[in-house]
């Protein structure tokens, strides 16, 4: 067998196998060198569905017992530039977009970092994967990258339709409340979160792709978005980010974006996923803010509008209940706070899932190839009916 060279590339990112043996090597993994390496394989795992990164898993194959025997290496990539490409022609958008998605990369995977590091120094308990090595991103040198632990051989995600079910929701309500339980507790992680999501980075672009929804329904949406566009302003950041405290409680720390991608369930047997959570993942809109906007996100990206409907009051306060007990104490804040707050959670929440819809309607790993026309029913039905409910509660205010 040829010998494995140092700066042998993995998959078609900047980094080699050297380089990533070295880091490993850093942080205690003695034994992963290229002497006790028989052969590797990278893979993108990506799926088609990331807007922000490239994600390769690297296969070990050693000579001898060597630990780990895979690694994940998350890569920063405007990817999310070709899923517009599908539903806007317009060059000169094209470029403003990517512009703007270079700047929010940079803030993106910098608080991808100050997450993984916080958790893994206060927790081992976290349902997250282990963290090997990070470097920062910048759109010119192009050297950001995070190594960490691969669940793939023993969990996986769902498919956004149908979605999770209830155990799911439960499981991942609990993880969520343990989670924001450990940022209410050590409150250190606020330095690294000092400064808020720019208002208006995506604001103009948002809203132009936000109107695409009329061309794609114009039935379902030519009235309901001009409406939601209404409330689509830099404003409507301040109820789900900020410093310190709103609504009558402390900020949380956020993940912000909670859908069926970032979220990782173990598999049984036969490699199926079951209710058992493995790990959250992608942490890029990470924030100091609002809890409800990452419970909102869960139930309207992730669930039907019936079940969603009939179940957020229950669910809040077993969110609520979760938290009281992982705290050891009763929660800062009351289910009426809470649920303020998740109401306005809602008009953050309906836009960017009136975003990401125009992307999903025509993305290959959501609908299928061909698109089947029943999962993009489904997609129009989630994102029609949280407009509808974030309108019913923000008009009349």
């Amino acid at each position: 067998m040829a010998e494995i060279l140092a700066d042998s590339q993995i998959g078609n990112s900047n980094f080699t196998i050297g380089f990533v043996l070295e880091k490993l090597r850093d942080v205690g993994k003695v034994d992963c060198s290229l002497e006790k390496l028989d052969s590797f394989e990278a893979q993108d795992i990506t799926g088609g569905a990331a807007f922000f990164s490239v994600i390769y898993s690297v296969n070990f194959r050693w000579k001898s017992e060597v630990e780990p025997k895979r690694v994940v290496l998350k890569v920063p990539q405007l990817a999310g530039i070709e899923h517009l490409k599908k539903t806007n022609n317009d060059p000169q958008f094209i470029k403003n977009v990517e512009d703007k998605f270079a700047i929010h990369l940079e803030r993106a995977h910098k608080l991808e970092e100050a997450v993984y590091n916080f958790y893994a120094n206060v927790s081992t308990e976290l349902k997250l994967p282990k963290f090997y090595y990070s470097s920062p991103y910048k759109r010119d040198s192009n050297t950001g990258i995070i190594i960490m632990e691969d669940l793939t051989q023993r969990a996986s995600t769902v498919k956004l339709i149908p979605g999770f079910d209830n155990k799911q929701i439960e499981n991942l309500f609990d993880e969520l409340a343990k989670l924001h339980a450990v940022s209410l507790q050590d409150r250190t992680w606020t330095a690294k979160f000092n400064e808020l999501p720019p208002k208006d980075l995506f604001l103009k672009e948002m809203i132009s792709i936000i109107n695409k929804l009329k061309e794609i329904d114009h039935e379902r949406f030519g009235e309901l978005v001009p409406r939601l566009i209404k409330h689509c302003t830099p404003d409507s950041f301040d109820t789900v980010f900020y410093i310190e405290s709103n609504f009558g409680f402390p900020s949380f720390l956020v993940h912000s974006d909670l859908w069926s991608s970032n979220v990782l369930w173990a598999t049984d047997a036969e490699g199926k996923p079951t209710s058992e959570l493995a790990a959250i993942i992608d942490w890029q809109m990470a924030a100091q803010g609002n809890p409800g906007i990452d419970l909102c996100r869960t139930l309207a990206m992730n669930t039907s509008p019936k079940y969603r409907r009939e179940n957020t009051d229950r669910l809040l306060q077993y969110y609520l209940d979760c938290l009281g007990k992982h705290l050891g104490t009763p929660p800062p804040l009351s289910f009426d706070q809470l649920k303020n707050a998740y109401n306005y959670a809602l008009g953050f929440c309906a836009s960017f899932i009136c975003y990401g819809t125009t992307s999903y309607y025509n993305m290959e790993s959501i609908v299928g190839d061909p698109p089947k026309e029943e999962i993009r029913k489904e997609l129009l039905d989630r994102c029609q009916t949280i407009v509808e409910d974030m309108l019913a509660f923000y008009e009349n205010l």
